[in-house]
């Protein structure tokens, strides 16, 4: 395993000094209202508590890429995405103030190129379809969120599934802060603790050591649901060359599930008793525990996912067609059916 390394950040140092990048095989933004609004209670009642002690947000797991101080995550990509749209909020809240030109400089950076050009650059960009376009148009507009929803809707930008969630986190984040800090005081008192007092500590390593770690994190117990663990579990078995075309086949499964409001962990386990024996203590052939289910060396021969991971993602893509026509009322011919609409 390459070297590992590991640094202390606030907020504010985060944001400052790093780039983060949303890789496009990455799963995307799912934290909702309760995730998003759970967070900043957290914070402001360890606020209130004491000015002075510091608030641990968990680790953060990266890889360096070429580009000197940027990094793709591996894993927090939830919580460093929620915490950039709060400094988009904070931003817009302090217009006019001397904090506004403080909290620009985290959400992003201008630079001069070559051709005398000035480029603008997130510190936050994800990678996966349409999130970028929704990012950039919401620093852009620098507006409340009724009115960057209207822009957006207006460019013609898709924002539907996680793209939607994206906008809600904002709005919930902004409703937040002018319901709790009425006043410029309060809104400054808040901010001095969310920049200097809110940590957590980056891991950084390579890709290939970043995704073995994030597959033991999450093998004891903390993070993803199944769906996301099976992924992630299937970009260990490829080369890094190998991730945008897992990613694309991907794509194949999550967004038809996204698009017809079809929950992935249903999916999955009809998936796996539909095409696999199952064999468990109780003898009722149900998986309880699926991501515990592909761990298992005789139920990972049985799929080969380690050795064809392209094959048997294809092979879960069939199913997903079968899947959402059934769910919709048509037969295997791919045409509406009185029977199964029944």
């Amino acid at each position: 395993m390459a070297k590992i390394e590991n640094y202390k950040y606030t907020i504010e140092e985060a944001f400052r000094e790093c780039f983060f990048i949303i890789p496009d095989y990455q799963r995307e933004y799912v934290w909702t209202d309760k995730e998003v609004h759970q967070l900043l209670e957290d914070i402001n009642i360890d606020m209130d508590s004491s000015s002075a002690r510091e608030y641990f947000i968990g680790t953060v797991l990266v890889s360096p890429i070429k580009t000197k101080n940027h990094y793709e995550i591996i894993d927090g990509q939830q919580r460093l995405t929620t915490f950039f749209l709060l400094l988009c909020a904070l931003k817009n809240l302090f217009e006019n103030e001397p904090q506004e030109q403080a909290v620009s400089g985290l959400v992003s950076t201008s630079y001069t190129n070559s051709e005398g050009d000035t480029i603008s650059s997130l510190k936050l960009e994800p990678g996966y379809e349409n999130a970028s376009e929704v990012m950039k148009k919401l620093v852009e507009l620098n507006a409340d969120p009724e009115a960057t929803r209207v822009a957006i809707q207006t460019a013609g930008i898709k924002s539907f599934g996680s793209l939607e969630k994206l906008l809600n986190a904002y709005d919930t984040i902004y409703r937040y802060l002018k319901d709790n800090y009425v006043n410029k005081a309060k809104l400054k008192k808040y901010w001095g603790y969310l920049a200097n007092n809110v940590i957590f500590i980056q891991i950084s390593t390579d890709v290939s050591s970043a995704l073995k770690i994030f597959k033991t994190i999450n093998e004891r117990g903390v993070g993803l649901n199944p769906m996301d663990l099976l992924k992630n579990l299937l970009f260990t078995h490829i080369q890094s060359d190998e991730f945008t075309k897992l990613k694309d086949e991907w794509k194949k499964i999550s967004n038809p599930l996204e698009q017809h409001k079809e929950k992935p962990l249903r999916f999955l386990r009809y998936f796996l008793m539909a095409n696999y024996k199952i064999q468990n203590d109780r003898r009722d052939s149900i998986v309880r525990e699926i991501y515990d289910w592909f761990m298992s060396k005789k139920n990972a021969e049985l799929c080969d996912y380690d050795k064809k991971p392209f094959e048997f993602v294809r092979k879960i893509n069939r199913n997903v067609e079968r899947f959402i026509d059934y769910s919709i009322g048509k037969g295997n011919d791919g045409l509406p059916n009185i029977h199964m609409d029944i």
